[in-house]
């Protein structure tokens, strides 16, 4: 409270005070509040807000009281002005502060200029509001940005050129004549360039338990996690794990969410869960040449380690080794059993082999490969996603 006390040379005198608040630039709460006079009695209403929960509400009166509480009433001994403050903390450690010149049963001041404020995310315009009080209907609204702009509603949008601290004033007048103004510091944030980008990868170890690798960019420390397991379970943490109680083909969503950055994105894959490939005898229609080796060997055991990459998003890497001499013919299907590729090799040496398969042009889903020799075939599950 800044109040000038001046005396001329006739010995008249006379006083003003207005309250200048200052806070901190990066602030995220801001002290506010209204009365309501009746007599000597004062019904408060804190205003307040902040980014996060206010935990703590203290006032001081301006005759000795205190309290606490959002919406105290306090009763004054006698009429009077008295300097009223009030302080607010919330779960974060800020800390605002706010003190006001009320007029108990004096009748001097009857309407009071009070305003809150919040930034468009993703913007850098600010949404004031008007929340000041009288006892007659309030006739104009006059607003300085604190930027060379003006603006004369009770709740106008105003965008800045730049992020900065403004000095931001409201006046306001009533159909009475009471005359109210007061100014906030109103710190614009920068517009940040981060987007949320929803991605995850997994992998399931021996026990068949499936660990989720959040993948996801973007994000800031208010970004919340949904996981959608396909199989009624769900998860709010950032890298979850799961088990499925039965086999299949499962679709994994991740949703991503921010506040701070106003985005969401989702990603989801689908994965097979449980599901093994199958081996059964075949009876190739390509009977492959006898060889020594196919003669010391088992028939059965022509084909050995298949390794390949799954989940996989352009380009399908298959390696496989051969323990005997033999064609190789490798199929994708669909899951309606429609062959999509086939890769066929009249007779492949024994031995590690590899191929590619290239995948881009397909959408992203479940398939089925199959690895077919003289005498086996194997049927395995694969996810192309993106």
């Amino acid at each position: 409270m800044v109040c000038l006390l001046i005396t001329d040379a006739s010995g008249c005198v006379s006083d003003i005070c207005h309250e200048v608040h200052v806070e901190e630039p990066e602030s995220d709460c801001h002290a506010a509040f209204t009365w309501d006079i009746d007599s000597l009695t004062v019904h408060f209403f804190s205003q307040s807000t902040s980014e996060h929960e206010i935990i703590s509400t203290t006032w001081h009166f301006g005759d000795g009281g205190t309290g606490d509480g959002t919406n105290p009433i306090h009763i004054y001994d006698q009429p009077g002005v008295y300097v009223v403050c009030i302080r607010i903390e919330d779960n974060t450690g800020c800390v605002s502060e706010l003190c006001h010149e009320v007029h108990v049963g004096v009748g001097e001041e009857e309407c009071h200029a009070q305003f809150t404020w919040e930034q468009i995310p993703g913007t850098l315009q600010i949404h004031f509001n008007s929340t000041s009080t009288s006892q007659y209907d309030i006739t104009s609204y006059s607003w300085n940005f604190g930027d060379g702009h003006f603006g004369d509603n009770n709740d106008p949008y105003h965008t800045y050129e730049e992020p900065g601290t403004y000095t931001v004033c409201l006046l306001i007048m009533d159909a009475h004549g009471c005359v109210s103004d007061i100014c906030h510091q109103v710190v614009v944030q920068p517009i940040s360039s981060g987007e949320c980008n929803a991605n995850f990868s997994f992998e399931q170890n021996d026990e068949g338990v499936v660990f989720f690798n959040n993948n996801s960019t973007g994000g800031t420390d208010h970004t919340t996690w949904f996981w959608d397991f396909d199989d009624g379970e769900t998860s709010t943490e950032e890298n979850p794990h799961h088990v499925y109680e039965e086999p299949g083909i499962y679709t994994v969503c991740l949703t991503m969410a921010d506040s701070t950055l106003n985005c969401s994105d989702q990603f989801c894959l689908t994965m097979t869960y449980g599901l093994q490939w199958e081996e059964s005898h075949y009876d190739a229609s390509r009977t492959p040449r006898e060889t020594a080796a196919n003669n010391t060997k088992s028939p059965n055991q022509d084909l050995g380690t298949i390794r390949y990459t799954n989940p996989v998003a352009d380009e399908l890497v298959i390696s496989y080794v051969l323990k005997v001499a033999s064609p190789v013919n490798i199929e994708l299907f669909d899951l309606t059993g429609y062959r999509l590729i086939a890769d066929y090799a009249t007779m492949t040496s024994e031995g590690q082999h590899q191929t590619s398969l290239d995948v881009s042009h397909l959408q992203p889903g479940v398939y089925f490969l199959a690895i077919t020799t003289g005498t086996m075939r194997k049927t395995m599950g694969i996810t192309i996603s993106r």
